[in-house]
């Protein structure tokens, strides 16, 4: 299969998910993985709509495929990041992280990940050092509320079935962070 071919498939999935077509969703990619079974691109896919779906068990071993296939993509390292934290296994967690941060060490998505890992085993200290990074890595022009916001919250299916590593941009009103996010560093240090 091609990479256009596995592309307008993919397109095909944001369209049935769009839809509300789950199930049509489910079986594109089904169809994909059969067709490509070592696309990391298609095997991320999967694997995220694993895990939104809450199959985080299902979801681990199409990430881990992935970053096999694809070792030097730190989002892949960070989607498997994100299964491991569901299974609630800090440990690899942190590895996986790690991973993604060797790869990149100002791959911000990964920083924030980092320091929320941290703040959830209670290193306060470390969380907010974790903070600071991301916050001093964070492109120009990127509100860093909106980047915390989608790293954080809910994960849309059409945002991982079209990039793989979507990210939406925005306007940033100045060059100072939001306070909001600035006052949890701060909080988090004390």
């Amino acid at each position: 299969m091609t990479e256009s071919q596995i592309r307008a498939l993919m397109e095909a999935v944001d369209r049935a998910d769009q839809a509300g077509d789950v199930a049509e969703a489910e079986r594109l990619v089904a169809k994909a993985l059969t067709s490509a079974p070592d696309h990391p691109g298609l095997l991320n896919a999967a694997g995220m709509r694993a895990l939104i779906g809450g199959r985080a068990a299902a979801a681990r071993p199409l990430l881990e495929r992935a970053t096999t296939m694809d070792p030097a993509s730190p989002s892949l390292w960070l989607n498997l990041a994100l299964a491991h934290r569901e299974l609630g296994d800090e440990s690899a967690e942190r590895d996986v992280l790690e991973k993604a941060l060797a790869l990149d060490p100002r791959f911000y998505p990964a920083l924030l990940h980092k320091a929320r890992l941290f703040e959830r085993q209670g290193k306060r200290k470390a969380a907010a050092q974790m903070y600071h990074a991301f916050l001093s890595c964070l492109p120009p022009g990127v509100p860093p509320v909106r980047v915390a916001v989608q790293a954080v919250g809910p994960i849309r299916p059409r945002a991982i079935g079209r990039g793989w590593h979507a990210h939406q941009g925005g306007q940033q009103q100045g060059p100072q962070f939001h306070p909001c996010v600035v006052g949890r560093v701060h909080q988090i240090g004390r």
